[in-house]
Order: structure tokens, then C-alpha cells, then sequence
């Protein structure tokens, strides 16, 4: 195993970290998933979150539901391209969690965009 040293050790000090959690909840309501039916050639984008008057949203699970039906329809082994779209889009969630764990963990701010009203006030 490799030992820390202070030559390996990025210094971050806020600034590039900051800036990227800054875009990215700033940009949370366009976060989808691609997936392009092999069948038709139709290329679709599973958007997880909304943007709403009181904050931004995560898709509920019916209308992902819905989204990942319409996006795999037609294809050859559906269960299976159903099972792995599923997961891709858990994989997507489980990413922003981290983030959001990171954020709090290093007191970075959340932008207001990325919460609902009840988590802003709540």
C-alpha cells in the first residue's frame, strides 16, 4: 500500500471542488440517463429530477416507470435491457447521494435549485 505523502496529496482549499458542486446542483434538473433502443434506433433521455416553483424534484417512481417502459419498448430481450436501464438510473441516484453526503460532510453549500422547499426550511 502507498504511503500519503505531502507530494501525493492534492491541496484543494475549496476552490475547484466548490466550483464543481456549485454547477452541478446549479444543473441538477437536466441530469438524465441516455439510452438508445438497439431495435428502433431511438435514442431517449430519462430525466431524474424537475425542476418545480418550490425547488427540484426527483422523478417519481412512476413516471420513471413509465419513462423506462417507453424507452425500451420493442426491444429484443426486454427483461434484461428493463433490469440494466434500472440500474444505471440506481447507479445515477446513488451518485448524487454522494455528492449530497460530500456537500454537507465538507460544508459546501447546496444550491437552493437542487432542494425542495420542505428540505430548505425544514
Amino acid at each position: 500500500m502507498k504511503r500519503k505523502t505531502l507530494e501525493n496529496i492534492a491541496i484543494d482549499r475549496g476552490g475547484p471542488t466548490k466550483q464543481f458542486l456549485s454547477q452541478f446542483w446549479d444543473q441538477i434538473d437536466v441530469l438524465a440517463v441516455p439510452h438508445e433502443n438497439l431495435t428502433t434506433g431511438c435514442k431517449h433521455s430519462i430525466k431524474l429530477f424537475s425542476a418545480r416553483s418550490g425547488g427540484c424534484s426527483p422523478t417519481s417512481d412512476l413516471d420513471l416507470d413509465d419513462a423506462v417502459a417507453k424507452a425500451v419498448a420493442g426491444e429484443d430481450n426486454l427483461d434484461e435491457v428493463t433490469k440494466d436501464l434500472n440500474d444505471k438510473i440506481d447507479s445515477y441516484y446513488r451518485v448524487v447521494g454522494i455528492l449530497i453526503f460530500r456537500s454537507i460532510v465538507g460544508g459546501y453549500v447546496i444550491s437552493h435549485k437542487a432542494m425542495t422547499r420542505l428540505w430548505r426550511n425544514g
